[in-house]
């Protein structure tokens, strides 16, 4: 059997790391690259705070695929225990060439799809704030503010080019049953 990377992108509040999960929940390893550019540099005092900062630091040392290097050695252990695998937070197409080009594979492009309001709701939901507010509607402002700063970034490093060339489309705006059923049938559609 082929090795299979399907390889998990979108928009910050679509849905990813869920989406990871299900396949996760079908027995298919997952390497989730914030994961690993956290324990990457965990080794390192005086590491970037953020994964976003650590993403672009790996990107200046390593060009544009420096995420997808810095997680090949998860990417490798992976592939031990199964000919698919699922790459979680691809942000660029530069990441993918390094994967085929390092693991003789072939990655399939997935954009996790959610409507505006629908990743905003979550990306509130999350809490990501060092604030509090008393007030809900200034809260969804900040969360608003937020969401679009950083999709603005990752689109700057690619993330457009991305979700938009993706052969392959999960969307991620109904129920986790719904979703679930995607990637079963997506699965299928590979097996076949």
């Amino acid at each position: 059997m082929p090795r299979r990377v399907f390889a998990l992108t979108g928009r910050p509040g679509c849905g990813k790391s869920y989406v990871a999960s299900e396949f996760r929940d079908w027995s298919l390893p997952v390497v989730e690259y914030g994961g690993e550019m956290k324990h990457y540099y965990q080794q390192f005092e005086g590491c970037p705070d953020s994964t976003w900062e650590m993403a672009q630091a790996l990107r200046e040392a390593h060009g544009p695929a420096g995420p997808a290097l810095c997680s090949s050695g998860a990417i490798s252990a992976s592939f031990i225990s199964s000919d698919w695998i699922v790459l979680d937070g691809v942000r660029n197409t530069a990441e993918l060439e390094f994967v085929e080009s390092v693991f003789n594979c072939k990655t399939h492009l997935i954009a996790v799809e959610v409507d505006y309001e629908t990743r905003l709701q979550r990306f509130y939901e999350r809490g990501e704030f060092e604030e509090s507010y008393e007030d809900d509607n200034v809260a969804m402002d900040v969360a608003e503010y937020r969401m679009n700063t950083r999709t603005r970034r990752e689109e700057e490093v690619g993330l457009e080019h991305a979700v938009e060339s993706a052969p392959h489309r999960i969307d991620n705006s109904g129920t986790k049953k719904e979703t679930g059923l995607q990637v079963a049938s997506m699965l299928d559609e590979f097996e076949a």
